[in-house]
């Protein structure tokens, strides 16, 4: 049963209800907690989660699915982040996702290495839930992966249309 199923059948939310629609979010860490934590909170936002251990797995996994955004932790071992960043810069994959790092270094150094090299998003541990999905939502609106709300007190097109066939 797939992720995004079994969510769904927990929450009982219809799809709809979503506020990102459904995502496939990859998570790229090594400590399992962080998967887990990360997959619950994404599932909870109706996105389903895709895991990698290192940056060879998170360059197979990425190879093989169509990824809206990358979760990535910092220092990993056998490919770090901006070694990732660095491959899928070289084969022009940086244009087709976000890469949000996060990580538990807190040095300013590291955050605009890892700005400057492609990722859009540079998180510390521990994290703050909303905060990380407004980041996440911000990322996926800018690459265009989900559409933005009209700002609320403005008409849509249908009503629009609507009321010029009423007057």
């Amino acid at each position: 049963m797939s992720s995004f199923l079994l969510q769904f059948i927990i929450t009982e939310k219809p799809y709809t209800e979503y506020p990102l629609g459904y995502k496939q979010i990859l998570i790229v860490d090594d400590d399992t907690s962080q998967h887990f934590l990360l997959e619950t909170q994404l599932g909870r936002n109706g996105c389903g989660v895709l895991h990698a251990y290192n940056g060879a797995e998170a360059s197979r996994v990425i190879e093989n699915n169509d990824i809206d955004l990358v979760i990535h932790d910092v220092e990993r071992p056998n490919l770090d982040g901006f070694q990732t960043l660095e491959r899928l810069s070289i084969h022009g994959m940086l244009d087709t996702f976000p890469i949000i790092f996060l990580s538990g270094c807190d040095e300013t150094i590291l955050k605009t290495k890892g700005l400057n090299g492609g990722a859009v998003d540079y998180l510390t541990k521990p994290f703050d839930n909303d905060e990380l999905m407004a980041r996440i939502k911000t990322a996926l609106r800018r690459f265009k992966k989900i559409i933005p709300e009209p700002p609320r007190g403005t008409s849509t097109l249908k009503g629009n249309i609507h009321s010029m066939q009423t007057s």
